[in-house]
């Protein structure tokens, strides 16, 4: 049993995502949770002071992911010993993973296991149900080991209803094991009230320009290649037209990028910022922009869709994504039937001739205030503290 008016828990959050950390950080601190927050360096410098109600514990140190694997592996080997030695000694009873932290086996099998032993209760936020299937790496060793992962919680908590089915049907999970809590929208990144013709300047884009965004992480399932695709069809009828490009490439699709970029004969109307973009930067890139596209080929959900909306920026997605459950065609974004270069070019299309860009003003505005109350993190703090209380008790 715990103390209801004092509860205390420990967010393990595998040095993954600050700012959906920082989010929730603020709403479990809202709703009178005491937190020993473990994290790494990048964390530890936009932590937020929250007083006694916030212990932090930089276990995860740093990770640049430049340093040599020897480097890497003693860093990582020396934050497990760190990990372990804290679960022994914090009493906290309630832990709340986040992000897994190196080692799949080890992550998903050993570690809650021990953490069993010691008499911990477990939540795990899924922020991706199976990513290896996601990320076309799934097999049946994979399926295999997060359906005991999963079987080793004693609470999760998704961001979807699609996302809870699919617990439930391809793992097995009890329906009343898994708690629906959206993702918020994200209050680390500033000046959501800035200028667009200020940021567009500082790109070098024209102010009448059509702007579209993509931004994140650019992997296959992304569906960058078919994004550009349909850009370059776009570009052909109204010149007018520019395509963003942010976020750090993996493997091979930095080259694709750029050679199809070329190919295609859109490189004048193509920003690449190919990198792992800073904070400071991310403001300038949506309020450039008219629309952010997510062109996804497969995900349950995405920060990126909720950052949009905390500027007000209409999103365009596929609906074959599971993006698309947070979307209602024509009020904060378009929905396009279908993922391929033609059907996005339509769905592009459409959104220009919508009043989601002919009145943008008043659109963004409201996307902004419909954001704040449905994806509040005052609201997610509430309902998380919930869930640490039916596991407590």
């Amino acid at each position: 049993m715990v103390d209801h008016n004092r509860m205390k828990i420990a967010l393990l959050t595998g040095g993954g995502e600050a700012h959906y950390q920082i989010g929730l950080l603020q709403g479990l601190v809202e709703a009178g949770v005491e937190v020993e927050f473990i994290g790494n360096d990048r964390m530890s410098s936009i932590m937020m002071t929250y007083g006694n109600h916030v212990r932090y514990l930089n276990l995860r140190g740093n990770q640049d992911p430049s340093s040599s694997f020897a480097r890497k592996l003693g860093r990582v080997f020396f934050y497990y010993l760190r990990l372990v030695r804290y679960a022994a000694s914090t009493s906290c009873v309630v832990f709340h993973i986040q992000w897994e932290n190196k080692f799949r086996l080890l992550d998903r099998i050993l570690l809650p296991l021990y953490y069993d032993l010691l008499g911990k209760k477990l939540v795990l936020t899924v922020h991706n149900v199976n990513s290896e299937e996601r990320d076309g790496h799934d097999g049946p060793m994979n399926r295999f080991v997060l359906r005991v992962y999963y079987r080793l919680m004693d609470h999760i908590i998704v961001h979807t209803a699609v996302m809870k089915e699919e617990l439930v049907a391809a793992y097995g999970m009890a329906p009343g094991k898994v708690s629906i809590i959206p993702h918020g929208i994200n209050i680390a990144v500033c000046d959501r009230e800035g200028s667009p013709g200020i940021a567009r300047d500082l790109l070098n884009i024209p102010l009448h320009a059509r702007v579209i965004l993509f931004f994140g992480t650019i992997d296959e399932y992304k569906g960058v290649d078919i994004l550009i695709d349909a850009f370059s069809q776009l570009y052909r009828e109204d010149q007018s037209c520019r395509l963003i490009l942010a976020g750090q490439p993996r493997g091979k699709w930095r080259g694709l990028i750029e050679s199809m970029v070329e190919q295609l004969g859109v490189g004048s109307a193509v920003t690449l910022d190919l990198r792992f973009v800073p904070d400071e930067v991310i403001p300038r890139l949506f309020l450039a922009a008219d629309c952010c596209v997510l062109p996804y080929r497969r995900s349950n959900q995405s920060g990126v869709l909720f950052l949009s909306f905390a500027y007000g920026l209409p999103v365009i997605v596929a609906d074959s994504s599971g993006c698309s459950n947070e979307v209602t065609d024509g009020k904060n974004g378009i929905i396009v039937r279908g993922g391929s270069a033609l059907q996005l070019h339509d769905g592009l299309s459409r959104f220009f001739r919508s009043e989601l860009h002919t009145h943008s003003a008043n659109s963004r505005s409201e996307i902004r205030a419909w954001a704040s109350r449905k994806y509040s993190w005052t609201s997610i703090g509430a309902l998380t503290r919930r869930v640490y209380l039916d596991v407590s008790d």
